[in-house]
């Protein structure tokens, strides 16, 4: 069970105000993955409180932009190494990444799927919030169908 977050952006700390400077973070959504047993490919995830559902390709690019983000070094991932790891098929096509956005901006406290799942113009790209605001069930995670999703559950710390 998820737990219950306001709708409201939360008050940052010293430390979240400072690592918002230094990485530009543009939202400060929450996101939180339950880790529930999938049904037919769709993953629960939980945006500002709001219940989602992702197929499993959404949701393994999701999840490959938390294990950067949970790095606390800005969160960037370029498309080619999302290609080599076989998160992405294609490194030129972009539609993934609409994909992603549309599916989520509704639950967006803003409104903006560009701002969440930002991009550098450099062909990187991230999820724009705090790392504290991305929280997971890890050994729920682990447990997934899909060998692709149980490789990246465990390399988020």
């Amino acid at each position: 069970m998820p737990v219950c977050i306001s709708p409201e952006p939360p008050t940052l700390t010293e430390r979240q105000l400072a690592d918002c400077e230094e990485y530009g973070y543009k939202c400060q959504d929450r996101l939180h993955i339950p880790g529930t047993l999938p049904r037919k490919s769709s993953n629960d995830i939980f945006l500002n409180g709001q219940k989602l559902q992702l197929g499993d390709y959404l949701f393994a690019l999701l999840l490959r932009f938390m294990v950067e983000l949970k790095k606390k070094n800005g969160g960037w991932v370029n498309i080619y190494t999302l290609e080599s790891e076989g998160i992405i098929t294609d490194a030129m096509k972009y539609q993934i990444y609409s994909n992603l956005r549309t599916a989520i901006k509704g639950s967006l406290l803003k409104k903006d799927g560009q701002k969440f799942i930002e991009s550098d113009g450099s062909k990187s790209y991230r999820i724009s919030t705090h790392p504290d605001f991305v929280t997971y069930d890890r050994k729920k995670l682990i447990n997934h169908p899909d060998p692709d999703i149980v490789k990246l559950a465990k390399q988020l710390p």
